[in-house]
């Protein structure tokens, strides 16, 4: 295989996965949008969602509950995970650090190894929670504001 064409055919992986990322990105933070029963930031907040309680956390600090948010974010997006066709979980999986070390050029019979959990890890942590550091709305600023108050 041609140097070149390697090149092109990683450039047509990575944007891929970049465009599938995304996509499950946008569709987990739809679904967090819609939990808005059971907020732990309590009704004086103004938030009014867990998507809004993430990103607060996210550009403050973490609270004591964020294990759960971690949690509920990763069920989503293993959710999405699975119904993906299997081409777009191996383009997923081979930017996570498990797919990128894998090497390709030994003689390998079987498909790539993709772990569903090393994909979720890779866009909780390359995607969703960027998302929630850099997602602002009026209610999220006025919160964040709060805390760097308090500080």
């Amino acid at each position: 295989m041609t140097e070149q064409k390697r090149l092109s055919e990683t450039s047509i992986i990575m944007d891929l996965a970049q465009q599938v990322a995304k996509r499950v990105t946008r569709q987990v933070i739809r679904d967090l949008q819609k939990m808005k029963d059971g907020l732990l930031s309590g009704d004086d907040s103004g938030l009014r969602n867990a998507w809004d309680e993430i990103c607060v956390q996210a550009q403050t600090e973490e609270s004591y509950a964020w294990e759960a948010y971690e949690d509920t974010i990763t069920g989503f997006i293993e959710g999405y995970v699975k119904k993906l066709p299997e081409y777009e979980q191996e383009a997923l999986w081979l930017q996570t650090p498990e797919g990128s070390s894998w090497d390709s050029e030994d003689d390998h019979e079987d498909p790539y190894p993709v772990n569903e959990s090393d994909i979720s890890h890779y866009l909780l942590q390359e995607y969703l929670l960027n998302e929630a550091v850099n997602w602002e709305n009026p209610r999220i600023r006025a919160s964040v504001d709060r805390f760097s108050v308090r500080d």
